[in-house]
């Protein structure tokens, strides 16, 4: 976050966006002399990676051989990025379907690994794993490393009636490995994202008990937040989506409070916009 300050004029601040948007005009109060912009400044234009099954067809198989990437590259994607001028990336590590782009050793209630993910998949004889990939380009290049991971929406549970119970309990396992282990960049992740929110039931104090754990510097977003839920802030380090898939926001638009912000709220938490590559194309 980049403010401009003038003693006789509020503040003007430049919000973080994800991909490709240009930035859009903010206005911020001081809050106590400090806030969490200093570590959003790093990280002023971050890009979003949407790879996954539904990159394969938009029906999202949960059939994992259909996920085969052989030419895959992350090198080249990381590169791509640094020279677009990208300060940090955010992968979906879980998208709604439910497959995983690591190997996850996570367990189903009936002590059965769960077995849709790259470890199932035909790409490199299922030894191959997007994220570590993914953290050794970033490593590689200098670039900030974070982790979408929708916590609400996994498609391939549901086909398979099991219980919020046992979806719960998958969601600590994979954010423990993600977080807590040799994904976690030793507790330096630049962003976690949840599309969605934290909203399953029984979740959100042991993802907020997790980042406090794992990751407690980093910036952490969650969709109903920006709506004005309270309850899903897990990070002392808030961020609040748009609001819209557009790229931009309305101006004004407070880097205080939910939805569209305004000046008495007490919570700083700027706004990301994010965006497609080409107008109207599919995140996919």
């Amino acid at each position: 976050m980049h403010c401009e300050y003038d003693p006789h004029r509020r503040p003007t601040c430049y919000a973080p966006h994800w991909p490709w948007a240009l930035p859009i005009r903010t206005h911020c109060r001081r809050q106590s002399g400090r806030c969490h912009s200093a570590l959003l400044s790093r990280f002023r234009v971050p890009c979003s990676v949407h790879f996954n099954m539904a990159t394969y067809g938009r029906n999202c198989s949960d059939d994992p051989v259909h996920f085969n990437p052989t030419k895959l590259d992350t090198d080249q994607w990381v590169r791509s990025m640094v020279d677009f001028g990208a300060k940090q990336a955010v992968l979906t590590a879980k998208h709604n379907c439910g497959f995983l782009l690591w190997p996850s050793k996570a367990k189903l209630a009936d002590g059965s690994t769960y077995n849709f993910s790259v470890a199932s998949s035909q790409w490199r004889g299922g030894n191959g794993d997007v994220i570590g990939d993914f953290q050794r380009s970033c490593a590689k290049y200098g670039l900030g490393l974070g982790y979408y991971y929708s916590i609400s929406a996994n498609e391939y549970l549901d086909r398979r009636n099991v219980s919020e119970a046992e979806h719960a309990s998958l969601v600590i396992q994979n954010l423990e490995e993600l977080w807590g282990g040799k994904y976690g960049n030793n507790g330096n992740l630049t962003e976690l994202w949840f599309d969605g929110g934290v909203s399953l039931p029984g979740v959100g104090p042991q993802v907020k008990a997790l980042v406090a754990k794992y990751q407690p510097q980093t910036v952490a977003g969650a969709a109903e937040y920006s709506r004005g839920n309270l309850s899903t802030l897990v990070t002392e380090n808030p961020l609040r989506w748009v609001g819209n898939e557009a790229g931009g926001g309305a101006d004004p638009t407070w880097s205080f409070g939910p939805v569209g912000g305004n000046d008495s709220a007490v919570i700083w938490a700027p706004v990301e916009a994010d965006t497609t590559l080409q107008l109207y194309d599919s995140w996919w």
